[in-house]
C-alpha cells in the first residue's frame, strides 16, 4: 500500500472485525502504530544485599533472549544507546536462544538502570537481564 498511496500511513478502524480499505491491494500489513518497544528494569537491588544506597555502574548486560533476533539498541538512557552487535563469526540471519552481551557506556548512578529499544521489525522475545555491575562511586 506504500506505492504514494495515501491509505498506507491512513488510521482505519476495525468494524465488525474487519477492515474497510479504499482499493484492492495484494500485499497488506496491519498493525498497531507503535514506535518501538522499550524495556527498563527497576533499581538495580540484590537480596540481602545492602546496595540501594550505594552508587552503581552497569558496564555490560547480557540479554537472554528465546527465539529471537539480535536488532536492539541498550544503554543506560535513551540518549546514550548502543546497538547489539554480534561477533564475527554469529550468523546474523538465525533467530538465537541464548544470552546476548553487550557493553554500555555508562555512569555511577543511585539506580544503576539501563535500557533496551527495539526497533526491528523482528522478533525479540526477552527472559531476563543479567547485568555486569560495579560498586563505589
Amino acid at each position: 500500500m506504500s506505492n504514494g498511496d495515501p491509505a498506507a500511513t491512513a488510521p482505519l478502524t476495525v468494524s465488525g472485525g474487519a477492515i474497510t480499505l479504499p482499493a484492492s491491494y495484494s500485499d497488506i500489513h496491519v498493525g498497531l502504530a507503535i514506535r518501538y518497544p522499550e524495556l527498563e528494569p527497576l533499581d538495580l537491588d540484590v537480596q540481602g544485599e545492602a546496595i540501594r544506597d550505594k552508587w552503581k555502574r552497569t558496564g555490560s548486560v547480557t540479554v537472554l533472549v528465546e527465539s529471537s533476533n539480535r536488532g536492539f539498541l541498550i544503554g543506560p538512557d535513551a540518549a546514550h544507546l548502543t546497538r547489539y552487535t554480534p561477533a564475527a563469526y554469529e550468523p546474523t540471519t538465525v533467530a538465537v536462544t541464548q544470552g546476548l552481551e553487550q557493553n554500555i557506556a555508562s555512569s555511577f548512578t543511585q539506580s544503576g538502570r539501563f535500557l533496551l529499544r527495539h526497533e526491528d521489525p523482528l522478533p525479540l522475545t526477552v527472559l531476563a537481564f543479567v547485568p555486569s555491575v560495579e560498586m563505589g562511586g
